[in-house]
């Protein structure tokens, strides 16, 4: 957490006359005062205790100091409560304040409880012996907590190809990576990853919060060859339709695993009819079918003609490079569809094999979104998305 800058109260002890204890205080010059009474929840207070008089204030207590928390029903400036920081001891033990010297005394509280909890924003009064008090206020931090993401257009790279890294954050006030000169709080760069699974971070910071975010980027050997079973056998089709769901809902395919390996990005083909951005999802064909219970998802955004591939996240949003995938399993693709979301059907479509992926049938659902479909179509595919594969664990 960073601070913006750090408040201060200065507790001023004034005495005229005599060599004092603390209590003995009340019936003397004595006067309490701050720079500032209101301190935000993550600025600490630097307490400083000082003697401006012309005698010796002896001090009695190892812990000087003390914070109450004031009653609801307190009257202004009223210091009564109950303790919620007793103090610490000081090291050396403090057992006088000499007198006139502009020395002071200096502790730092940091919101915390004897429980090492912090405490909550109200009013509290920081207490020098029951006689000498001042009250102050903790606010409720109006600065929001920092989020991040990073993102790359492919988790994954070949021996001197490059990636785009992407960042984009809420509440920042500017951020930093080592691998950019940029300091934009969204933005883009350029990568060359070495020849070897690389770890990029990026971190974007405000006033008071500071929060990173970072992504592995896998390296692709020559002898890895990544299968995309739809997207190549629909090259082979010539008849196909558009199609316009009238409601919500999930299109696309199911398909059978026959080598054990693992699916390290799922794609959609935005040409023609898809116009808009969707969400693809994963699901274990045996497994439950809510979108919480997904094995990946991907937001893609259309990008013209062309079929658009992503990095994916498990289903609460959190970056993961690959989900492995086991032969004679089954699994189904699916893109989340808006109402009016051009898609298109390809005919002639029936189970077959393309490489290391069995298509099993078409599949849909219009009845509800976010679920995995229901319905087969052992003759049209919807939904037009696919999965990006690599063979081997």
């Amino acid at each position: 957490m960073t601070n913006k800058h750090t408040l201060s109260m200065l507790i001023i002890l004034s005495t005229t006359s005599g060599y004092l204890s603390p209590s003995a205080l009340a019936d003397t010059a004595v006067s309490l005062q701050t720079p500032n009474a209101s301190f935000g929840s993550a600025e600490p207070v630097i307490i400083e205790i000082r003697n401006t008089g012309s005698k010796v204030i002896r001090i009695s207590n190892p812990a000087p100091w003390y914070i109450i928390k004031s009653r609801d029903n307190a009257a202004d400036n009223e210091c009564s409560g109950s303790i919620v920081f007793s103090g610490e001891a000081t090291t050396p033990p403090l057992t006088k304040l000499p007198p006139q010297t502009g020395r002071a005394e200096t502790w730092r509280w940091d919101h915390m409880d004897d429980s090492q909890t912090p405490v909550e924003p109200g009013e509290y009064c920081v207490v020098f012996d029951e006689p000498l008090s001042y009250p102050f206020t903790i606010k409720a931090d109006t600065v929001s907590p920092v989020t991040v993401t990073l993102s790359a257009d492919s988790g994954f790279f070949r021996s001197g190809k490059p990636r785009i890294l992407s960042w984009s954050s809420k509440n920042a006030d500017s951020c930093w990576a080592p691998w950019t000169t940029k300091t934009t709080t969204t933005g883009s760069q350029e990568v060359f990853p070495p020849n070897q699974d690389t770890r990029y971070t990026i971190t974007c910071v405000n006033s008071s919060y500071s929060e990173a975010s970072l992504m592995t980027l896998k390296y692709l050997s020559s002898a890895a060859v990544t299968q995309t079973p739809w997207f190549t056998h629909s090259k082979r089709l010539t008849s196909n339709e558009a199609f316009y769901p009238n409601k919500k809902g999930t299109y696309g395919y199911k398909f059978t695993v026959q080598t054990d390996g693992k699916i390290i990005e799922l794609g959609m083909d935005s040409s023609q009819n898809i116009t808009n951005c969707g969400t693809v999802y994963l699901w274990d064909d045996a497994g439950g079918s809510s979108k919480d219970d997904a094995l990946s998802k991907a937001h893609i955004c259309s990008k013209g003609n062309t079929w658009v591939w992503s990095t994916m996240t498990d289903a609460n949003g959190n970056p993961i490079s690959e989900v492995p995938v086991s032969a004679g399993s089954t699994y189904i693709v699916a893109l989340d569809a808006d109402p009016g979301h051009g898609q298109k059907s390809r005919l002639g479509v029936t189970p077959r094999t393309i490489g290391d992926i069995t298509i099993d049938a078409g599949k849909w659902d219009n009845r509800r979104d976010n679920t995995k479909p229901f319905f087969n179509s052992s003759t049209y595919i919807y939904g037009q998305v696919d999965i990006r594969y690599i063979r081997g664990q």
